[in-house]
């Protein structure tokens, strides 16, 4: 790998070096024909176009890191971190920073490109790639399920629908979006027992609560804690956790579901329901 990486960025300063010396122009660096712009910006250096060598080599999804105990320079391969099942979709980090992979690469059927993605580089929360037809047309899309965040009580994600086709994405209406505004909450808080409602398109459930010393309620829901995505039954529905308080994260009353359906331009919530039991992935990612 470190020898066609070298070959590669030599054999690119000798093809255009006759062609672009002397040029005031801005140098524009494509890698796999999406336009990116390094730290460090292409430079003609005695007739020569000399291109930031950690760029190239993360396109060919590798990490370059640097030794200054020896003062060498590694060139090491991130390899795949998601893919279908058939192999026919391939998702590779282009970077990885501080805990968290930056930038990706989608290759499908050897057609790429880059999107400007991050997700976590823990093994246990990597991408989630899934290949079904969401929006009934007799085609299938690509869904890209990334992990931004996780903590106790957190989990937080970014939903990215693809066209194969032509790389587009499909937007998707974001379920916090959604809750904001087709969902009303209110804590009643009592000596022994409070009462959580939830209004959800006019329809009201109450909950229950028996005070616990330990914990303090939070004045009103929150939801922006933990929720995540799954395909069920070729839809695409996203949990979302209410929260009533930091200690328990919302624990015993339940969860709210929202599922998607296309509507010619993008994923828009369809329908939203209440469930006072626990759903997870097992496992979760």
């Amino acid at each position: 790998m470190k020898k066609i990486l070298v070959i590669s960025v030599l054999s690119l300063c000798l093809i255009f070096a006759t062609k672009v010396y002397g040029s005031n122009d801005v140098i524009k660096l494509k890698l796999n024909g999406e336009t990116v712009s390094p730290d460090v910006p292409p430079q003609i250096i005695n007739g020569r176009v000399m291109v930031p060598l950690r760029w190239v080599a993360q396109a060919m999804n590798a990490k370059v890191s640097w030794n200054q105990n020896d003062n060498s320079v590694s060139i090491d391969n991130l390899g795949v971190v998601a893919n279908t099942p058939d192999n026919k979709v391939k998702l590779y980090p282009f970077s990885e920073e501080n805990g968290y992979y930056k930038g990706f690469i989608m290759d499908i059927d050897g057609k790429r490109k880059y999107f400007d993605w991050y997700n976590m580089a823990n093994p246990s929360f990597l991408p989630k790639i899934y290949y079904d037809d969401l929006n009934n047309d007799g085609n299938k899309e690509i869904i890209v399920i990334l992990i931004t965040g996780e903590g106790t009580g957190v989990l937080t994600q970014q939903m990215n629908i693809i066209n194969p086709e032509n790389f587009e994405e499909i937007g998707v209406e974001n379920p916090l979006n959604v809750i904001k505004e087709r969902v009303k909450t209110q804590i009643l808080k009592g000596t022994t027992e409070s009462t959580v409602k939830l209004n959800i398109d006019n329809k009201e459930e109450e909950i229950k609560i028996s005070n616990d010393p330990n914990e303090t309620l939070l004045d009103n829901i929150i939801f922006n804690e933990f929720y995540f995505y799954l395909i069920e039954e070729n839809k695409l529905v996203v949990y979302i956790n209410p929260i009533i308080s930091y200690q328990r994260a919302g624990i015993g009353i339940g969860q709210i579901k929202i599922s998607y359906n296309f509507d010619g331009k993008a994923f828009k919530a369809q329908t939203i329901t209440y469930n006072s039991n626990y759903y997870y992935p097992d496992p979760l990612w």
